[in-house]
């Protein structure tokens, strides 16, 4: 699975879920997708069979903000920023053929640390 992120800002606060579906209403997990320091990612993970596939983005809530005059009076003007405008994906591929892990982080396009556990999970290959 390629994704491609385009709010960088975004990219390591928001929870990310790639879900499978054979009835398109109940979907299940297929794996917590990791926060990524480039835009592009590439993911590799165990295959899975369903008619509809999605990606989740979920936003945690903002923190409340205390201004200073609010703070003086116990914070009972607290308030909250807006919330954001939304999540700018410019594409999200599924391959059928496996692909490496994570490879941009791998190709040294990132200083990632602990390269050794992002290892590709093996994928069997069809019997021909």
């Amino acid at each position: 699975m390629k994704l491609v992120h385009l709010s960088p800002d975004q990219r390591t606060r928001i929870q990310k879920e790639f879900e499978a579906s054979d009835d398109g209403k109940a979907y299940r997990t297929v794996f917590d997708i990791p926060s990524a320091e480039l835009p592009q990612s590439t993911f590799t993970f165990a295959p899975v069979t369903a008619k509809y596939f999605r990606v989740t983005f979920k936003t945690p809530e903002p923190p409340r903000r205390e201004s200073n005059l609010s703070a003086l009076f116990g914070g009972l003007m607290s308030q909250r920023p807006a919330a954001e405008a939304g999540i700018r994906v410019a594409e999200i591929v599924l391959y059928t053929a496996a692909r490496v892990n994570r490879f941009e982080d791998k190709a040294g396009f990132t200083a990632t640390p602990g390269l050794y556990a992002l290892a590709t999970p093996e994928i069997p290959v069809p019997m021909l």
